[in-house]
């Protein structure tokens, strides 16, 4: 697998990888980074200390945040004030690294340009492309499939097989219909929607706000059981999951008509869209893979918005 390959596996990784696993995931990378990383949790009442885990030979400090869709005055915020408190809470600080999933703004770049100044000290951020580099440039395998919790697969060696991906969309959507009536919702699962929610304004046009709000609270649940099915896929055949990636991620730029997968959505019916394309010429007229006025939603137990 050439360093090409490994960076757009690498940079799909962390794009994809959701907030709370994020600090794990620097904390493998840094181990193989830095000899001396030691990676720290927060515990009772003094917290992590403004400490997400430091080098305490070379005294570089790091702050791990999962930023993606937040306004730039809250992440300018996180920074300033992580900064601070690690100053006062540390000793002999030289270097400060806040890492993050995402590609900064020019203006929280800026605003940490100004504090390398106000502090007379090394501040460096690195968002997903610094970070996939980072990887790429490990020449160890094993190391990087390591850090990135998966194996390697060449993306020139796979290529999507319709028949293939669609056996297995098949076998997703029987693994929703059977598990949809046990659904129980946690806490957790609730936090997470709540802060997702919380993004869709950053993230879409003020007219499509309402529908996708909808969408997601409607859909959050069925999400976690593709998650389910996923994690236990994986385990058997990764190769068939990264394949059915690339297929999704092709189909979702032909159908916005995009080349950045990662571009804003300004047209919310490109999810309906998408779902009717994903689903097998063999289900197009089957209810419960096509929710119109006049059929159940099989994921909501309700009438729905019209799909065809």
């Amino acid at each position: 697998m050439n360093k090409s390959d490994i960076s757009k596996t690498v940079e799909d990784y962390i794009q994809a990888i959701e907030y709370q696993y994020f600090q794990d995931f620097c904390d493998r990378l840094l181990i193989k980074l830095y000899n001396d990383y030691t990676p720290v949790r927060a515990g009772g009442s003094h917290g992590d200390m403004k400490n997400d885990g430091y080098c305490f030979i070379n005294r570089i400090f790091f702050q791990a945040h999962a930023s993606r869709g937040e306004a730039a005055k809250k992440i300018k915020t996180k920074i300033e004030n992580d900064l601070k408190d690690c100053l006062e809470k540390q000793r002999d600080v030289q270097v400060f690294i806040y890492l993050t999933n995402d590609t900064l703004t020019g203006e929280v770049e800026r605003f940490i340009d100004e504090l390398r100044t106000q502090h007379s000290l090394q501040i460096e951020s690195w968002g997903y492309k610094r970070l996939a580099e980072k990887i790429s440039n490990i020449t160890n395998s094993e190391d990087v499939e390591y850090i990135i919790d998966r194996k390697l697969w060449s993306y020139q060696s796979i290529t999507y097989n319709e028949e293939q991906d669609f056996g297995i969309i098949d076998a997703i959507f029987e693994h929703i219909f059977k598990e949809v009536i046990r659904i129980n919702t946690t806490q957790q699962q609730e936090k997470d929607l709540t802060k997702v929610l919380e993004k869709i304004k950053l993230n879409f046009s003020k007219g499509n706000q309402k529908n996708i709000r909808r969408l997601f609270s409607d859909l959050w649940q069925r999400k976690g059981l593709v998650e389910q099915f996923v994690k236990q896929q994986i385990t058997i055949d990764e190769s068939e999951i990264t394949s059915l990636t690339i297929f999704i991620g092709q189909r979702f730029l032909e159908i916005r008509q995009v080349k950045d997968i990662h571009a804003r959505v300004e047209d919310d019916t490109v999810f309906e869209k998408i779902a009717v394309t994903m689903i097998p010429d063999k289900h197009k007229t089957n209810p419960k893979y096509i929710v119109t006025e006049n059929s159940t939603d099989f994921l909501n137990g309700k009438k729905r918005c019209k799909f065809t």
